[in-house]
């Protein structure tokens, strides 16, 4: 037995030198030529002109979305199972990855014809890649972007996108897409904040808000007085009057006698603090830095 397989592995070596005879260098040459030709059969200049012309028309539509509202002219450049992956990197060091598919970006651009006053400023900086072969291609781009609401900007970045094409019943379908989004400067967007009772009844904020680059924090004492029986809420140079119903009133001054100019900036709870001090920090204090205030009360 053990003289068969050393007979048997012995032999698999003259087997194997007879069956694969090394390829000479004329062989190996016409191999090469024969797939460098198989390629530049694949590339096709006028494929390549068509893939660019859809991609410009693609961008031309994403970015008149707001304007058209017509998500149908964006959605018929998409293969029905496309797939997404986009990273997320925020300033201050968060980030987050989000995996689509056709419905989630037809959902996202529902979202966005739906909000009033947003619009996102979407220019295609360059286009570094368009390339086809046989029926696929890829076309890679870089995006700077400005998202505004009511005119006024929140966040501005840039985007490098890749987008894989497939030919389906003649035409160019974008099957998958890969995004990474770096923002660059938030000037708007959802704050936290920190509330922290003193012990006598007043409360100190710490607010954590988008300028720029970077977050600032503010900290702001809230401090709950009685004029006349007017329950009146100080914090720096505002003053507020805090209604029996829960409305919130910014005046001039809260001195007794003397007639203050008031605009009602909400309601809140007629007695609970904490839902004041929410309606204040996010319908006038950070009204115009922060979309959405998360609160904590920190004991």
């Amino acid at each position: 037995m053990i003289a068969f397989l050393f007979g048997l592995l012995s032999y698999m070596p003259l087997v194997a030198q007879k069956t694969d005879k090394p390829k000479d260098g004329i062989d190996h040459l016409a191999d090469s030529a024969n797939k460098a030709q198989k390629i530049q059969d694949a590339k096709n200049p006028a494929d390549e002109a068509t893939l660019r012309k859809d991609f410009e028309t693609f961008i031309d539509a994403y970015s008149n979305l707001e304007k058209t509202k017509d998500k149908t002219a964006v959605l018929k450049y998409l293969a029905k199972d496309v797939q997404s992956t986009i990273m997320y990197f925020y300033i201050g060091g968060r980030a987050n990855t989000i995996v689509g598919d056709y419905a989630s970006f037809s959902s996202f651009m529902d979202k966005l014809i739906n909000t009033q006053g947003l619009q996102i400023k979407y220019q295609v900086a360059k286009v570094p890649r368009v390339y086809v072969s046989g029926e696929r291609g890829v076309v890679v781009y870089v995006v700077e972007y400005d998202v505004q609401k009511n005119g006024t900007s929140w966040s501005k970045g840039n985007e490098t996108v890749t987008l894989t094409y497939k030919k389906i019943a003649g035409e160019w379908k974008i099957i998958q897409y890969s995004i990474v989004n770096i923002e660059d400067e938030k000037l708007r967007g959802a704050c936290l904040c920190e509330i922290y009772g003193d012990g006598t009844g007043d409360y100190v904020a710490k607010t954590t808000i988008p300028n720029g680059r970077t977050y600032d924090t503010d900290l702001t004492t809230f401090e709950f007085t009685k004029i006349n029986e007017e329950r009146i809420i100080k914090t720096g140079k505002y003053a507020y009057r805090w209604d029996k119903d829960g409305s919130i009133f910014l005046r001039e001054n809260a001195l007794p006698n003397v007639e203050a100019k008031e605009i009602k900036i909400g309601t809140g709870d007629t007695f609970e603090k904490k839902s004041v001090l929410t309606l204040i920090l996010k319908k006038h204090l950070y009204s115009e830095t922060c979309t959405d205030i998360k609160i904590t009360e920190k004991k």
